[in-house]
């Protein structure tokens, strides 16, 4: 049998669902949209001096007239020290401060390339802006975080932050510089700190029930799933205390259990392949889901598939074995979960779509008139047109073929746009520093889902589209996945868009979701 090549069989996506340590972020983060117009150790964390100018070119070079940035610190936490956490002391008499620009420097205060700000997955620049965790609009004295999950274990020359707050319209304050205060490191027997903030145990250990650094543990699985069908998918969630998951390898088995060597090439002439390894190491927390997407026809060559789990220590844990079988489907009223272990039926969908909560199948047409009666409304003045969080339960999929088929039954976020007269071009973009996930967007003449018939894969991706006539995604004026030019970021145009009243939809291409900043443009 002639089936395609691995790279093509098989596409992962790693995502954190829950975690301990980084669960408990001394910051806080909203989980609706809104809007907004737009190594070296330090003796403290507190922001020191008046460095004045404008880092410039994220922040605008415009100075505020009404905001003042009057401290900063700057800390690393969670259980491998990686997330920098920035909180900042401001005022802005005119209540219109919820951000900042960022740049990060070595100990002699070279920038430090830290920042993805290519949506490309590598981090190219020293300086991004940032939106605080919690939005601050309407404040006039606030106090915001920003916390910034890995970085400091890719660049871990970072030393200090130079920091300027910017107003919905770009103006930014004088900027301060807060040195890097970093978290310490307990040893075996030493107490610790369970939440990783006041401090972590050291490499190998495990901050255990009595809250002492212990020796560590093999990481486990705790749930597995292999679904056939059309869309293929294997489910993961690991549990790993000691939080330094590595890798996960996963092995070919027949249907008596046995291991296999599969003939992955598209011609029958490639090498045979066993199995293969997903890299986990840039995963945190003690509880890690992972997703795997084989092509169509895969469970037919592979019935049976094993997964262990090795940490950083080189400690392995048991292997689980899974079938491939048909995905299961609950009722209306029955528990599921938001890992895809337990799915809902059509009509339905898992809410409230939170890791721990007590989750349900429920009615769509419930769910929706709340989620489109509170949409933020992306507002055409100011740097953003909106702000917020793709999460909770998937009311909406994307129309056919603007993106990948497994992008289905993802967290979105859901947006009211309003024009009051005809537009030449309507321009909605997520290549945002603020966008840290791979997003969707599309426009849509009403708050109502598409039919399955319109969501299948099967129309072309629509990146410009024409609102007055015919887009190829029926139902929706157009969609756009990834931009060319802007990596996992979306962005997309429509000419000749009447005046009324429309919903805009920033959906995820994967499970885990994430924050988004968008902008528009109308001509």
């Amino acid at each position: 049998m002639k089936i395609r090549t691995y790279e093509r069989w098989l596409t992962a996506s790693l995502a954190l669902i829950a975690a301990s340590c980084a669960s408990h972020s001394p910051s806080s983060s909203e989980t609706t949209a809104s809007t907004s117009g737009g190594g070296s150790s330090g003796s403290g964390g507190a922001g020191t001096g008046d460095d004045g100018g404008s880092l410039g070119d994220d922040g605008g070079t415009v100075q505020s007239r009404t905001a003042t940035l009057n401290d900063v610190s700057f800390a690393n936490y969670d259980r491998k020290g990686s997330t920098l956490l920035l909180t900042m002391d401001g005022t802005d008499s005119a209540s219109q401060t919820t951000e900042a620009v960022v740049k990060v420097v070595d100990s002699k205060g070279k920038p430090v390339v830290a920042f993805d700000t290519n949506w490309d997955g590598v981090a190219d620049s020293a300086q991004t802006r940032f939106h605080f965790d919690s939005s601050t609009l309407g404040q006039s004295a606030f106090t915001g975080t920003i916390t910034i999950p890995g970085v400091y274990a890719l660049a871990p020359t970072i030393a200090s932050a130079i920091v300027e707050l910017s107003d919905i319209n770009g103006a930014v304050t004088s900027t301060l510089t807060a040195p890097l205060t970093l978290q310490p490191v307990s040893q075996q027997g030493d107490a610790c700190d369970p939440s990783c903030v006041a401090n972590r145990c050291a490499d190998g250990l495990t901050c255990n029930s009595k809250q002492l650094c212990a020796a560590g543990i093999a990481p486990t699985i705790s749930q597995v799933a292999y679904y056939n069908g059309a869309t293929p998918s294997q489910l993961f969630l690991v549990n790993d205390p000691d939080e330094n998951l590595a890798s996960l390898t996963v092995k070919y088995l027949n249907a008596s259990g046995n291991q296999i060597a599969v003939d992955l090439s598209s011609d029958d002439a490639g090498a045979a392949s066993s199995g293969f390894t997903i890299n986990a190491q840039r995963s945190y927390g003690e509880t890690f889901f992972v997703e795997n997407y084989p092509t169509a026809g895969f469970p037919s060559m592979v019935p049976q598939i094993s997964v262990s789990p090795t940490d950083s220590d080189g400690r392995t844990g048991p292997a689980v074995t899974a079938s491939a079988t048909a995905p299961l489907y609950k009722g209306a009223g029955s528990d599921c979960d938001p890992y895809g272990f337990a799915l809902c039926g059509s009509g339905t969908a898992c809410a409230p779509g939170v890791v721990g909560a007590s989750n349900k199948c429920t009615a769509t047409s419930s769910l929706l008139k709340p989620a489109c009666s509170g949409a933020a409304a992306i507002t055409m003045t100011g740097v953003l047109g909106a702000w917020g969080q793709a999460a909770g339960p998937s009311l909406f999929d994307p129309p056919a073929g603007c993106s990948i088929p497994t992008a289905v039954n993802r967290p979105e976020s859901i947006l009211s746009l309003s024009l009051s007269d005809d537009a030449n071009t309507v321009t909605l973009s997520t290549a945002t520093p603020e966008t840290d996930f791979n997003t969707i967007v599309y426009l849509l003449p009403s708050c109502t889902p598409l039919p399955a018939s319109q969501t299948d894969v099967g129309a072309a991706d629509a990146g410009t589209k024409d609102a007055g006539g015919d887009s190829g995604t029926a139902g929706a004026l157009g969609c756009n996945d990834d931009d060319p030019n802007n990596g996992y970021a979306s962005t997309l145009t429509l000419n000749n868009v009447p005046a009324g009243n429309y919903w805009v939809i920033v959906d995820s291409v994967t499970s885990k979701g994430g924050t988004y900043g968008l902008t528009i443009s109308v001509q």
